[in-house]
């Protein structure tokens, strides 16, 4: 069978664009991949608890030098599950959207640009919000990872610190004494072991 009746087969509905011409096997691969590579910077983002279309659309920062809202639009349609063709598809929501690129431009996660549109034919001067990544996608890991080691330092202290409390003998004959120092025992050590991996 031939690899672009693969393609196309398994997803009727990326068959047409916007003006109903068929897709190259390298537009459907080209898709293919950026779905997968967004994916995987996702499946990263929502281990830190951020939230599916957070990530998602962070992703889609990292792999392009400037977006506007409706350029996240139209990259999010892929996400839209429905067997419909690609002309109506629907892409996160414009306040969605919204919401989630001015709270990363608050946490500095995103920096935004006010400019004229360049692509514009327009007699009159067409103005966009631009976004881009506040950083590379390697640096917003390494700044997360420090942030982890702050923590994992703070809770390290935090816990020496109960050291000496619980050296008390008067606590010590306290029921339930044994399963409290185990388990801070046990505290102490994971953290321990979790700073020498990070």
């Amino acid at each position: 069978m031939n690899i672009e009746k693969v393609l196309y087969s398994s997803n009727t509905s990326i068959l047409t664009r916007m003006n109903k011409e068929i897709m190259s096997y390298e537009e459907v691969l080209f898709k293919r991949i950026t779905k997968e590579l967004v994916d995987i910077i996702a499946d990263l983002g929502s281990q830190k608890g951020r939230s599916k279309i957070e990530c998602i659309i962070s992703a889609f920062f990292y792999l392009h030098d400037e977006l506007t809202q409706y350029d996240l639009i139209e990259l999010t349609k892929m996400y839209d599950l429905r067997d419909v063709p690609l002309e109506e598809k629907k892409g996160f929501s414009m306040g969605t959207i919204s919401s989630v690129v001015n709270k990363f431009v608050e946490q500095g996660y995103a920096k935004r640009d006010y400019r004229k549109d360049s692509s514009s034919n327009s007699k009159i001067p067409i103005f966009k919000y631009y976004y881009s990544a506040n950083g590379t996608f390697i640096d917003n890991i390494r700044k997360a990872t420090d942030r982890v080691q702050v923590f994992l330092t703070e809770i390290d202290q935090k816990l020496q610190n109960l050291d000496q409390k619980l050296q008390d003998t008067e606590l010590q004959r306290k029921k339930g004494y044994e399963i409290l120092n185990r388990f801070h025992k046990n505290m102490k050590s994971y953290i321990n072991t979790y700073k020498r991996i990070m």
